[in-house]
């Protein structure tokens, strides 16, 4: 049994992989119970979960998926995984002037977001006919300087 995708991020839906075969043929009824940490946070048919509701960053997931056939039945469980850092998104990057003349100030606004909820710091890059002529935490470029 195995959990993808590995490695797994906050927002990704984990799903739980098991080979289950009655010998005998019988029907199986099939339990998956997912655990973050020690909590149970799932149980039931469906051999997924959802990031969005049941886990977050450096946190632990397995599952212990059961095969029951009316008469025995046997557990099976899966080995941990640890929920990765998501990295940033960047809904959008905007200048404030898209033809700046000489001594006009420019400002870059940035729409960004990060699933974990972890503070963002953005860093400006401005870029001058193929040269760096300020990088730093200011949004503003000042033609002036």
């Amino acid at each position: 049994m195995y959990l993808t995708p590995d490695p797994v991020y906050t927002d990704d839906t984990l799903t739980a992989w098991a080979t289950i075969v009655d010998e005998d043929g019988d029907a199986l009824e099939v339990t998956y119970r997912f655990f973050v940490g020690v909590d149970m946070v799932q149980e039931g048919p469906s051999n997924t979960l959802d990031g969005t509701i049941h886990f977050d960053k450096d946190q632990t997931v397995y599952v212990a998926v059961m095969a029951f056939d009316g008469l025995v039945s046997h557990t099976e469980i899966s080995s941990t995984i640890t929920v990765q850092n998501s990295v940033p998104v960047f809904s959008s990057v905007t200048l404030a002037s898209l033809a700046p003349y000489t001594n006009d100030t420019v400002t870059a606004t940035v729409d960004a977001s990060d699933a974990d909820d972890d503070a963002l710091t953005t860093t400006y890059r401005f870029i001058v006919d193929g040269d760096v002529a300020q990088e730093g935490t200011s949004n503003t470029l000042d033609g002036t300087v």
